[in-house]
This record gives C-alpha cells, structure tokens and sequence, in this order.
C-alpha cells in the first residue's frame, strides 16, 4: 500500500479552513483525508516557528522577486502578487477572529 502525498497549497488550504471552522474532521471528510492527517497538519502548524513559515512562503514565491523584463510578464507577476496580498489579508483577518473568539470569555 503506498502513502498517499499532498502538495503544500492543498495541506495550507486545509488547515486554514480547519482554523476557520474549528472542526479539522469536518474538514477532512469534506476532501476526503484522514481526519488524524488534518489534525497533524494543523497541530504541525502552529508549532512551527515564525522564521520557518517565513521562509517556506518566501521560498515559493521567490521566482515574483526577480524583476519583469516584459510589459506582459509584469502585468501577470502583478496579479500574481496582489492575490498573494489578498490571500494573506483574508489570513490575517480569520486569525485575528480567531484569536478574538479564543480570547472571549
């Protein structure tokens, strides 16, 4: 029987929609993964240093700090980035509620 692997943007995805909903099974069962592998990645996450996500993000995105020689490749590493900026305001904004709704009494 052989392992079955994910690639990083699907585990990322998968652990943000576990942080929002609060229910990592759920989750699971919705893209069908072990509930056990959802909760080890979201486990897995939060234990992971600052520095270390720092740089895994960075890493992937590091074609986008190269600048453009071409209008057209410019025009596409804009959209690129501004959909990183979204992706990462909307993160901010469910960790923010989250930690608001851990933080209530």
């Amino acid at each position: 029987m052989t392992r079955k692997t994910y690639d990083v943007e699907f585990k990322e995805r998968l652990i943000k929609e576990s942080l929002e909903t609060g229910n990592a099974s759920l989750i699971a069962r919705k893209h069908s993964v072990h509930p056990s592998t959802v909760t080890r990645w979201v486990r897995e996450g939060k234990k992971q240093p600052y520095k270390a996500l720092q740089k895994n993000v960075l890493s992937s995105y590091q074609s986008l700090s190269q600048e453009p020689i071409e209008l057209e490749s410019a025009l596409n590493q804009i959209n690129q980035l501004k959909s990183i900026v979204g992706k990462k305001e909307l993160e901010i904004a469910v960790l923010t509620d989250l930690l608001k709704k851990t933080d209530a009494p």
